[in-house]
């Protein structure tokens, strides 16, 4: 059986490329295996003469977009200065009054509203931990709330079963030591600044793993 030949040209980088077709180009030179061989190493070289020109090419333009990238940056730091130092002099000189903020072609902020209710959170589920007694709980961010507060309950619920099960930062958290096997309700509110809570979610249940 006759062998085939291996190339692996997409394996290569560009600059290994380019050494490979000039090595086989000069093997091939006076070969007598390959009389009238085509393409002829000529062929080869100018094929990659043309490579390492458009290669060399493409990396003076990457070196430049690199340089070009750097320079912009500094200039929009710079630019981010003058304006800053702009608006804190208009800011200072016009005491704060609007019409003459407007006048310099600059807008004010929107005042803080005070945070006074939050929604429920939503898409509240329940799935077992990766380990033995612990449920994960899951549900979206409530904006403006700052932590949430957990509420377990054993199967079925009552208005008096539920109990205290944590609190989180993050919009998820696990539950831990639980009696495996039993079936147990958990809900989620969302808690924010000044003591304000959020309805509670819908319940989720999920047998303990």
């Amino acid at each position: 059986m006759a062998n085939k030949i291996k190339l692996d040209l997409q394996g290569m980088t560009t600059p290994d490329k380019i050494q490979f077709m000039r090595q086989v180009a000069t093997k091939l030179t006076g070969n007598p295996n390959f009389p009238n061989f085509v393409p002829t190493p000529a062929t080869i070289n100018a094929a990659a003469d043309t490579l390492q020109t458009d290669f060399n090419a493409q990396q003076g333009a990457q070196q430049t977009a690199k340089t070009a990238t750097t320079t912009l940056g500094t200039s929009d730091d710079a630019a981010d200065a003058v304006m800053n130092s702009c608006a804190n002099n208009v800011e200072e000189a016009s005491g704060g009054n609007t019409v003459k903020i407007e006048s310099a072609g600059l807008s004010t902020r929107a005042p803080k509203t005070p945070t006074t209710s939050l929604p429920a959170p939503q898409n509240h589920t329940s799935s077992a931990g990766d380990e033995e007694g612990a449920l994960d709980l899951m549900w979206d961010p409530v904006a403006r709330s700052t932590r949430y507060e957990q509420q377990i309950s054993d199967d079925p619920p009552t208005p008096t079963s539920w109990t205290h099960a944590g609190t989180s930062s993050a919009s998820k958290t696990t539950l831990t030591e639980l009696e495996s096997g039993k079936k147990k309700w958990t809900r989620v509110r969302a808690l924010g600044p000044k003591k304000v809570k959020s309805p509670w979610s819908d319940p989720a249940l999920k047998r303990v793993p």
